[in-house]
């Protein structure tokens, strides 16, 4: 998640699109407005900008790439399971940081409206932007959290 790592078979130019960094490269894309990789550039087409907004909500919340709450409430499991068997007592309070990110990652994607205006895009994306920073916030404690858990 922290992306501080060179990361095997990913160029080091797409680094910045994993983990906290990417959710911080969104968040940005999300409120430019000056460049043509800017999402209200991007999705100035109503059809576009549903079909971009479904396409975000279906790939997180969706079987097949993500899950309900980013999937942290499964890797919570995983960190409680382990510090049961590990008698590693810390781990639990890993585990309820990723039940928390998970209600997180739920509010993030059920704020998503692939209905909205175009005209209406703009504060939509700064909605989602403030949201997915804070975000990144919370994933980037968590998983400092859990190395510190595992020193």
């Amino acid at each position: 998640m922290l992306g501080v790592l060179p990361m095997d078979g990913i160029p080091a130019s797409w680094q910045a699109k994993f983990g906290v960094q990417g959710m911080h490269t969104w968040a940005r894309l999300l409120r430019d407005t000056r460049t043509k990789n800017g999402w209200p550039t991007l999705f100035a087409d109503q059809d576009r900008l549903r079909t971009g907004l479904e396409m975000v909500q279906t790939t997180a919340s969706g079987p097949r790439w993500g899950g309900r709450g980013g999937l942290r409430s499964l890797y919570a499991d995983f960190l409680a399971e382990s510090a049961t068997l590990t008698g590693t007592e810390t781990l639990n309070q890993s585990a309820a940081a990723c039940r928390d990110l998970a209600s997180l990652w739920d509010d993030f994607i059920d704020a998503i409206d692939p209905g909205v205006a175009t005209d209406e895009r703009n504060e939509q994306f700064a909605a989602m932007a403030d949201r997915l920073y804070a975000l990144a916030v919370e994933e980037e404690q968590a998983a400092l959290d859990l190395r510190a858990a595992l020193s």
